[in-house]
């Protein structure tokens, strides 16, 4: 028979997980709710005025949205060759010696 005091433990090395899954996975999602809202932050996220596409029909028109999205998909490219070619190419030159 187990001793029913381990499961305390095994909830405890689960917490890291939660904690890092909340963060980075849900808490995202409220952003993406006020992506879509006239949001007042004095009337907080589920009290705001629903604009739907209304925020990126006015980003469009712009005059800095095309450079803004051109630079982030030169940033997006960079960071890929950086961080996917250089060092797998140097995993290779290690591997060789």
């Amino acid at each position: 028979m187990r001793k029913r005091g381990f499961e305390k433990y095994y909830y405890l090395m689960l917490l890291p997980g939660m904690i890092w899954l909340f963060m980075f996975s849900i808490v995202p999602m409220f952003g993406i709710v006020m992506a879509f809202e006239n949001f007042n932050p004095g009337a907080g996220i589920f009290h705001s005025r629903w604009v739907g596409l209304d925020n990126f029909k006015y980003m469009f028109q712009l005059n800095d949205s095309k450079t803004v999205i051109a630079n982030t998909i030169i940033i997006a490219v960079g960071k890929l060759v950086f961080n996917l070619l250089i060092p797998l190419i140097f995993a290779l030159l290690l591997n060789e010696v």
